[in-house]
């Protein structure tokens, strides 16, 4: 999925993948990659993938964020959201990024981090 720029190139690329479960009678984990800018032009991608009802039948979802390199407010609204939604379906939600970078950084600041986890472990 790819969201345009106004120049034509993407500023926002994400990737979704179903992971089969480990084991049977597991559910399955679902995956979300993005990778460049999430902003007020282009969440509206990344809150098409964050939708509950396309994860229903997952455990859990982790938004790989390690190659987004820059997020606003509306993007951090957005995670707030999938975040209470994807739970009232009882669907575990995840951000993994890189340590020390802007979007963690955000997460800790804004007190995300200590409501929705690194991973599903």
């Amino acid at each position: 999925m790819v969201s345009p720029r106004d120049d034509g190139g993407p500023r926002l690329y994400v990737e979704v993948e179903r992971r089969a479960p480990a084991r049977d009678g597991d559910s399955p984990t679902g995956v979300i990659r993005a990778y460049g800018e999430v902003d007020m032009g282009t969440v509206a991608e990344l809150k098409d993938c964050l939708d509950p009802s396309l994860w229903d039948d997952c455990a859990g979802v982790v938004l790989d964020a390690t190659e987004v390199r820059f997020m606003d407010s509306t993007a951090l609204s957005t995670l707030v959201v999938a975040d209470r939604e994807l739970g009232e379906e009882g669907v575990r939600f995840a951000i993994a990024t890189e340590p020390r970078s802007q979007i963690e950084g955000l997460l800790e600041i804004t007190g995300l981090r200590k409501r929705i986890p690194a991973s599903l472990d």
